[in-house]
């Protein structure tokens, strides 16, 4: 291969001899980007100091935590609460930032919505700054082995910071966004491995061991939310973190198949026990619509414009060739959507459209059919031939019924038929 008459990488040797040699490996690989992490007013800096040191590598994507409030406020250093779109700016101005790649976002409850209808704090972050961002609606914790979990989180009575893990995995999952803030991807628990890999998350603490925290993304009114503010925290209850609606069904099945439960009771003290909360009556709700006895817990639904979007991946991701399993492959996706409504545009998307509504019978035929009700048996005789006349596109309708009163009426005044 000619490389032309460039410069060229000369490597020099002890004796004064030189050759041309490949570039060093350090200048050709990618930089890793540096974590971008905003210190809350109550963070030491030897927190985090550990939190830089901890955070994992992930290929195109940079680490950005932050302290994010329960109202969806990010806490700077200084101690002010700021919108999702004055933090995009600080990260803008911070020479650390990287432009152009995915954005891991550590940030507890992130992506939780403040009230039904709202956008996600990192729904907005991620339109601030037009990139894909990693986000969860659990609590982030950073542990010393390096890797950073969505899970719940709690204080024991020591003020130490202990993360949930459930056969060796986190409670929560991580979603990627897109640019626009839209949902593409929902992985598991751990960060690193939501990002590498398909999204399964191999259990990691089977022998019921659990690496010890660093840091806890939380925010709060004092915005102090890491392993040195649960110590002044000891003598408070920790109210457990609320699920979303559209996971308490995996919650069930979870309080069934891990937690053994049989009842509804039952189910809701094992996910106590987890760490998680959710009011009884929704609990109950939930648990009744896994056992096909009540409506199923209403998921976030899906705009009209994207149902075709949704029918499309069913068929290509889902492999599903009906609407019936198209329909149940969306909602195991966590989203919801009527049935007529998918079925509809089931029908658009595969070129086909409602089937012609059947014309009804004329008025001028009405006459015909009350004789022939009337010689032929009466109506019970008219509405098995009708039948038939169903088959043929033709359906009488309740019309029939008062046309028939008048005409018996008319029979009786002279009345001869309809014209």
């Amino acid at each position: 291969m000619n490389r032309g008459r460039g410069p060229k990488w000369m490597l020099h040797r002890a004796d004064g001899s030189a050759t041309p040699g490949p570039a060093p490996t350090d200048i050709t690989r990618t930089p890793r980007p540096q974590p971008l992490l905003f210190a809350g007013p109550g963070d030491s800096t030897a927190t985090i100091q550990q939190a830089t040191q901890s955070a994992p590598d992930l290929p195109g994507t940079q680490i950005v935590g932050v302290h994010v409030t329960p109202d969806g406020r990010a806490v700077l250093p200084d101690g002010r609460h700021v919108t999702p779109e004055t933090l995009a700016n600080e990260i803008r101005e911070d020479r650390r930032y990287v432009p152009g790649q995915a954005i891991a976002l550590l940030g507890c409850t992130a992506h939780r919505r403040p009230e039904p209808g709202d956008l996600t704090f990192a729904e907005r972050l991620a339109r601030a700054l037009h990139t894909r961002m990693w986000t969860t609606r659990a609590d982030v914790i950073q542990t010393v082995d390096n890797r950073v979990h969505a899970t719940q989180v709690t204080v024991a009575e020591d003020g130490t910071l202990v993360p949930t893990f459930v056969n060796g995995l986190g409670t929560g999952h991580w979603h990627l966004l897109g640019s626009e803030g839209q949902h593409l991807w929902r992985s598991g628990p751990e960060l690193g491995t939501a990002v590498t890999r398909d999204g399964s998350t191999p259990p990691r603490y089977t022998d019921g061991t659990h690496p010890a925290p660093v840091i806890r993304w939380a925010g709060s009114n004092s915005g102090h939310s890491g392993q040195q503010d649960a110590e002044a925290e000891t003598a408070k209850q920790t109210r457990r973190p609320g699920i979303e609606k559209d996971e308490l069904n995996e919650w069930v099945e979870r309080a069934k198949n891990e937690g053994k439960a049989e009842t509804a009771a039952a189910g809701l003290k094992w996910l106590k026990g987890q760490g998680a909360g959710v009011n009884n009556e929704v609990w109950g709700k939930a648990w009744l619509a896994a056992d096909g006895k009540e409506k199923q817990v209403r998921r976030p639904g899906v705009d009209k414009e994207r149902l075709k979007e949704w029918v499309e991946r069913a068929k290509n991701e889902g492999g599903v060739t009906s609407a019936a399993a198209g329909l149940k492959w969306v909602r195991e996706k966590g989203i919801g959507v009527g049935k007529n409504v998918w079925g509809d545009a089931w029908l658009a998307a595969t070129g086909k459209e409602k089937q012609v509504r059947r014309s009804g019978v004329d008025k001028e035929r009405l006459n015909e059919w009350v004789v022939r009700a009337k010689n032929e048996e009466g109506p019970r005789r008219l509405r098995q031939d009708c039948n038939g006349c169903t088959d043929r596109g033709s359906r009488l309708t309740k019309t029939f019924g008062g046309m028939h009163g008048l005409l018996r009426l008319g029979r009786r005044s002279g009345f001869g038929g309809l014209s």
